[in-house]
Parts: structure tokens; sequence; C-alpha cells
């Protein structure tokens, strides 16, 4: 059975508030060196938006973990404000790839499915403005949600304790809210039919 820690969730919040500021950020660091090296024919903003996505690229390509997608989807969304379409589309394929291999990583280990799944709910309200981490989040999503509560369902199942019950019921209904969050209705509905089985 899986609560996240509030610790866990308060750290993803942070994360995600922190996206808003590290685009700003950027944008501030980008504009002040564009008045010295515009000079040099080249365009200093878009160059240092590819250093940054070089590194951040790196960094998701040998990452265990989800961190490097906050910065990808910093500069996914910094790219768009700044008109960027290619950085935009390096960051945006950067994150796919590394969604799609935590993914696959979640499917062979069930005790890391919840808390993936659960960035990639906090994840999806960040990506508003990169079609690409919408689609790579999307689709894994519609992986992980029918994995994590089948995985929900054979421990209610094979539970002797009511009060176990209990709580992996309520698990399947922070699962419900996530997928109504994401705009999953159809596996929001699968998960309430499945409560309703829950409590009988």
């Amino acid at each position: 059975d899986h609560v996240m820690p509030f610790h866990a969730r308060l750290s993803l919040r942070l994360r995600l508030t922190s996206i808003a500021i590290m685009a700003f950020a950027m944008i501030c660091a980008t504009s002040s060196v564009f008045a010295a090296e515009s000079r040099k024919g080249a365009d200093p903003t878009i160059a240092e938006l590819q250093r940054a996505l070089d590194a951040a690229t790196r960094d998701a390509r040998s990452a265990d973990n989800l961190d490097p997608a906050y910065e990808l989807l910093t500069l996914a969304n910094t790219a768009q404000q700044l008109r960027a379409p290619q950085i935009a589309t390096g960051a945006g394929a950067a994150f796919s790839e590394l969604v799609a291999r935590t993914t696959a990583t979640a499917l062979k280990r069930p005790g890391v499915a919840r808390d993936a799944l659960d960035q990639f709910v906090d994840l999806r309200s960040a990506a508003f403005s990169s079609p690409a981490a919408q689609d790579a989040l999307d689709k894994a999503m519609v992986t992980l949600f029918p994995a994590v509560v089948g995985s929900l369902e054979q421990a209610i199942a094979s539970s002797r304790s009511w009060d176990d019950k209990l709580a992996k019921t309520a698990d399947l209904g922070q699962l419900q809210a996530s997928a109504t969050q994401v705009k999953m209705a159809a596996l929001a509905s699968g998960i309430g039919t499945e409560i309703g089985r829950a409590h009988v």
C-alpha cells in the first residue's frame, strides 16, 4: 500500500512552483548577455538556451529519477516564450525519452510505479506549453494507471484486515482524483467502479 508522504507531495509542488521562477530567471539571464554578444552575429539567447538544453539532456540520459524532467520543462516553456521552437522541440524530445524510460522501469518495479505516476500527474499540470511533453505524459499515465490500480485491487482482495482494505480503498480514491485532475475521464470512471466493488 502506498500513500505519498506529505514531504514528498510538498517537494513536488515546490518543484512545479520553481519552474515558473526558473523560467523567469532564465529569461533575465539570457537577456542580460544579449547586448554584449549580439554584435558577434549569433543570437546569444538561443546559444544560452542551447547550452542549457545540452546539459539537461545529458543529465536526463544518465538519471535514474525524474529530477531532470523539471529543468527540461522549464527550458521548453522558456523556449516557447522566446520563440525558439528548435529548443522547445529538443527539450520535449529529451523529456519524452526520460518519461518513457521511467515508465518502462516502473512497470518492472511495482514498488516505484506509484511514485512515478504521482510525479507524472504533477508534471502534466506544468507541461502547458510543450505538446511533446503532454503526449509523453498522457501515454505514460495510460500505461501506469491500470498497473497501479491492478496492484491495489490485488492487495485489497488478498487482505484479511478490514482496516487495511479501507486504507487501500482510500488509495484507489486518490488515484481516481488524480485521473480526474489530468482529465482522463474513462480511467477515473473505471477506478470508481473498482472502488464500488471494493466496498461490496
